[in-house]
């Protein structure tokens, strides 16, 4: 009897396993419009500078993390914040972008 109840119990906790679904994870889609500028000083290409354009939500997200006295703007000590947690979540990538 000990036996069939054990057995019993085994079936229900595989059933119970494979009945749960799978945890869900939720990938953030963000717009973004990208352009290239070409820096030409003296007729001559000095640098690219990289334009990033994102959505209003995205950029609400940003403004809400990276506002520290809350006046619904970035100065420039957060905007230099945005931009040195942006350098550091590209640089696994090489900063690498594709231009064609």
């Amino acid at each position: 009897m000990r036996t069939a109840r054990t057995a019993t119990a085994g079936l229900a906790l595989a059933a119970g396993l494979f009945a749960t679904p799978p945890a869900v994870e939720a990938h953030p889609h963000i717009w973004a419009e990208a352009r290239l500028e070409l820096a030409i000083t003296d007729g001559k290409l000095t640098g690219l500078r990289h334009v990033w354009r994102f959505d209003d939500i995205f950029s609400s997200t940003v403004l809400l993390e990276f506002d520290k006295n809350a006046d619904n703007k970035l100065d420039e000590a957060e905007l230099a914040e945005v931009g040195n947690t942006v350098r550091g979540s590209i640089a696994e990538y090489d900063y690498f972008q594709l231009v064609q």
